[in-house]
Parts: C-alpha cells; structure tokens; sequence
C-alpha cells in the first residue's frame, strides 16, 4: 500500500510540474522538458519493475476503488452505530469490514461485506 501510495504521489508532482512548466501562451518551457523525460522514465521503470513482484498481487484499479469505497464507507457506518448504540457486532462487523477493504480484492471483499452485513443481522 506504502509504494501505491508513493506512486500516486510521483504521479500527481509530476502532473503539477507538467502544469508549472508551461509558459503563458501554453508553449512548454524547455528548462523543466528534460527533468520531466528523466521523471517519468524513472516511474515507468519502477512500474514494470513492481508488476513483476510478487508483492503487487492486488492490482489498483478502477473496480477495486470503487469497491473499496463502497465496503469502506459502510463499515464506517457500522462502526459508528455500533459505538454510539454501544452493540459490539456492528462495531466489530464495521472495523473488519473497513480493514477488508484494504487488504482484499474486489471480489471477496463484496463477499466478506454481505456476510458480515447478514452475520450483523441475524445476531442482532
């Protein structure tokens, strides 16, 4: 999670250096095209190298965001009800449900927040 997120870092500073090197008649200033070539060489190489990993084994993309988003986001409502209601299995289904957001992919991270939705449920 700790290189995804130094990536998207790099990403992001370059897209603003990309921005800040353009004059005012959008024309880009020579001085920063090759720090910028050099940059992003630099990050294409570390992406190739991280995609040969096996460390990288959850790839980043747009289903896995969005599922995230989506699991995340209700098991921060459990957990809010289940500490303001003081009901253990809601605050308990909403921490493991937010930490499986984090760790699993899209798929079994839809599976693991049904079964803690219903689990909530029916001891409820």
């Amino acid at each position: 999670m700790y290189k995804l997120s130094l990536i998207f870092l790099i990403i992001c500073s370059i897209s603003f250096c990309k921005g800040d090197a353009l004059d005012r008649y959008g024309q880009m200033d020579t001085s920063y095209s090759g720090l910028l070539q050099d940059k992003l060489d630099e990050l294409q190489k570390k992406q190739a190298e991280n995609k040969n990993s096996p460390s990288s084994s959850s790839d980043f993309d747009t289903s896995f965001l969005i599922a995230s988003l989506i699991w995340g986001s209700i098991g921060g409502g459990y957990f809010m009800y289940g500490k303001k209601s003081q009901k253990p299995e809601a605050l308990i289904g909403g921490i493991i449900m937010m930490i499986s957001s984090y760790f699993c992919g899209p798929l079994i991270m839809s599976i693991v927040g049904v079964g803690i939705m219903v689990g909530v449920y029916k001891v409820h």
